[in-house]
């Protein structure tokens, strides 16, 4: 279904027969599209990160379905990163939202597509950072523009989280170039 016109409410997003396969932009839904090759990386680094966190009972990891409402003064933005992890003790009595999560996830992967522009990736990037996500990890593959090839990828994250504090906290820091944060 297209909904292109129509200005929702995060609830109202939920309440689609196919919301599950949106996010929500400024009130306005957003299909997420994932080819074959992005959702079997998905599925990978979810499997892998799962089996690590789930033995030392580190926290919760889930899959592209999950939303999260969790951006400062962006009450209608609702993201669905395509695998996040949400940290042992965040949660209140360690009880998993049976709706959207209002917290930001510890960690976000966002796998890029075919479809996604650099701009989009970006975007997304720095309003996970704004949101307080701490760690991400980043690998685009066959991804170029006329910026040239993707920055180094794989790469610990703190520094770029450590802007988003600064930021918050209303210091002067430069701009968040920050797509390696996704994958």
């Amino acid at each position: 279904m297209l909904y292109e016109s129509a200005l929702l409410e995060p609830d109202e997003l939920q309440a689609l027969p196919d919301g599950e396969s949106y996010e929500l932009v400024d009130g306005h839904p957003v299909e997420k599209h994932m080819g074959a090759e992005s959702e079997y990386i998905g599925a990978t680094l979810l499997t892998l990160l799962n089996n690590a966190v789930r033995p030392q009972q580190m926290g919760y990891v889930f899959g592209s379905q999950t939303a999260y409402r969790c951006f400062p003064n962006r009450s209608r933005l609702v993201r669905k990163p395509d695998v996040s992890f949400v940290a042992r003790g965040r949660f209140q009595n360690e009880v998993i939202p049976k709706g959207d999560i209002l917290l930001a996830p510890d960690l976000a992967v966002e796998v890029v597509s075919p479809n996604d522009t650099y701009e989009e990736v970006e975007g997304k990037v720095n309003e996970y950072l704004g949101a307080g996500v701490r760690f991400g990890l980043g690998h685009q593959p066959d991804v170029q523009d006329d910026r040239g090839p993707p920055p180094r990828q794989d790469r610990d994250c703190s520094r770029n989280y450590r802007h988003a504090q600064r930021r918050k906290r209303g210091t002067r820091a430069s701009r968040a170039r920050s797509p390696e944060l996704f994958i």
